[in-house]
């Protein structure tokens, strides 16, 4: 992103193709693709966000806090009390709502760059 920003190219991308981590990428460029082709300050904010979010190590947060989890899982098994959030993949969502996305969905997201679902 940055060689494409410096070089001027960046603003010219029309399609992204991902998978697994660079998806969390394409995704972070296509819902701010106007900071990523803003000034360079405006960029080095928003590269900043994906900066941090990986240099947080989300998988290790997310395993110290599995066994927490468990206790309230067991019990909801055993009460007619749901546990929503008490799932790996819901803190997972969690971190990514609180430090990336926000409440954005993926219809949200813009016709240009246009993302190859499929």
């Amino acid at each position: 992103m940055r060689f494409l920003h410096d070089a001027g190219l960046l603003g010219e991308i029309t399609d992204i193709a991902s998978v697994s981590g660079g998806s969390v990428l394409a995704a972070h460029l296509a819902l701010n693709g106007d900071r990523y082709n803003g000034d360079d300050e405006a960029f080095a904010g928003v590269a900043k966000e994906i900066i941090n979010f990986v240099r947080f190590d989300i998988r290790n947060h997310i395993v110290r806090r599995l066994p927490l989890l468990y206790l309230p899982r067991f019990l909801s098994k055993l009460t007619p009390w749901a546990t929503p959030g008490a799932t790996a993949n819901a803190v997972f969502e969690d971190y990514y709502t609180a430090q990336l996305y926000g409440d954005r969905c993926l219809y949200e997201l813009p016709e240009s760059p246009a993302p190859l679902l499929g």
